[in-house]
């Protein structure tokens, strides 16, 4: 699916729609140039959003970039753990939601309803009908 031979698609996507995406990259360019922020920090930004999202294209030009930004290694290299801190987190914070029905005492009722209890919970939609219980 990754291949940097499509982003020659690109100008073929500027043609059918161009001015969405004459739109698209007057954007881009004003949210990723200096301001407020300068570009160094914008593109480690970028970097870690692109790791999160996953995006190799992304990550691919905004590394670039960043490195002609004057980003180290180092840098990189944090802006990275950052990225990875945040996707982990977010794991750790939805777990939170999967034990809802554990915490709250209605691990029975859930059952009662015909699903295996708390471990199905969160992803069954048992929680969308339990404030119908009573």
């Amino acid at each position: 699916m990754y291949n940097k031979t499509n982003l020659g698609r690109l100008k073929k996507m500027d043609s059918l729609a161009p001015e969405v995406m004459k739109a698209f990259w007057a954007f881009d360019k004003a949210a990723v140039g200096d301001g407020a922020i300068p570009v160094k920090y914008k593109e480690l930004i970028a970097v870690a959003v692109a790791l999160t999202t996953q995006c190799p294209y992304c990550i691919d030009m905004h590394a670039g970039n960043a490195r002609k930004a004057g980003v180290s290694n180092a840098e990189l290299v944090e802006a990275a753990m950052v990225a990875a801190a945040l996707r982990a987190g977010a794991a750790v914070a939805y777990a939170t939601h999967a034990l809802s029905d554990c915490i709250s005492g209605l691990d029975a009722r859930v059952k009662s309803l015909g699903f295996e209890g708390c471990a199905v919970g969160a992803s069954s939609g048992v929680n969308d009908n339990l404030g119908r219980l009573g």
